[in-house]
């Protein structure tokens, strides 16, 4: 895919920016929220014939919550799970709405990736706490 043209659009509150880019048709390709230079808010990609992609949420330039794709069908093809970058789970789907694949990590995995993450958060100055109460409710605090 090539990208026509790449645009910021910066709303009333500067420290905000939306990066858009389109794809050669002029379909609207991406967008992608900015905070303070680093990515914050839900990232979304569309296909050139304006059905959408993708969808990543961000906190702070890390992946937090939900990122989720279509397939070319507008169905949801799969979803992963982050906290503060930790994968947490991948669901997938096929065309008839079947979970053919379900992955979770061990809370082993998952606490060891969490306190790799802290550390290397701490180390630059912005300490995180993540509690986690379920796949569905990833609580920052």
């Amino acid at each position: 895919m090539s990208k026509k043209a790449t645009q910021f659009y910066t709303p009333p509150l500067h420290n905000i920016k939306i990066m858009i880019t389109h794809h050669d048709n002029g379909e609207i390709e991406s967008k992608i929220p900015y905070v303070n230079d680093e990515q914050h808010g839900v990232e979304t990609w569309w296909l050139d014939n304006g059905q959408k992609e993708s969808e990543t949420t961000w906190v702070n330039g890390k992946q937090h919550g939900v990122r989720t794709w279509w397939n070319e069908n507008g169905q949801k093809a799969w979803e992963r799970y982050y906290v503060h970058d930790v994968h947490l789970a991948l669901i997938k789907w096929d065309y008839r709405r079947n979970v053919i694949n379900v992955k979770v990590s061990t809370m082993e995995l998952i606490e060891a990736k969490i306190k790799a993450n802290t550390t290397i958060i701490n180390t630059i100055g912005k300490p995180k706490k993540t509690i986690i109460t379920g796949l569905n409710k990833l609580v920052p605090v």
